[in-house]
């Protein structure tokens, strides 16, 4: 199913991709914020509703330019290639420099990006078990 909406939506699965990203983002900014673990937002981790959209053919998200900018330029270039699997413009595989690595920067930087949660504490005793509490009530209830 996945391969089928993606040959019809080539920005298909940086939207799920994006998806993905967004809800980690959002369990880490709630981990980062809540006091104690039961506190924290597990459930934007299931992404339920994105499924269910996704098997109802109604998945809809919205990319960030720099990230459809990325994807329309790389398309571009694709359509370019010659039969040899050069493109027009400068000899080279598509999307490769002469070494044959990747393109750093095939369409342009994220700026402006949203802020990304980080937390140079690596501890986080305030996530631990509290003496006495019981790891399966905790995180399986």
């Amino acid at each position: 199913m996945y391969c089928t909406i993606q040959a019809s939506d080539p920005f298909f699965f940086a939207k799920i991709l994006f998806a993905i990203d967004s809800a980690l983002q959002s369990h880490w900014r709630s981990c980062s914020l809540a006091s104690d673990r039961l506190s924290v937002n597990d459930r934007v981790l299931q992404m339920m509703d994105i499924q269910d959209s996704i098997l109802r053919m109604s998945f809809d998200q919205t990319l960030p330019k720099p990230i459809i900018n990325k994807i329309s330029n790389y398309l571009e270039c694709n359509l370019e290639k010659n039969k040899d699997g050069r493109d027009g413009k400068n000899g080279k595989l598509n999307g490769r420099n002469g070494n044959g690595n990747v393109h750093k920067n095939h369409g342009g930087d994220v700026k402006g990006k949203q802020d990304v949660v980080h937390n140079s504490d690596k501890s986080h005793p305030h996530w631990r078990l509290r003496d006495g509490e019981n790891f399966t009530k905790v995180f399986y209830s």
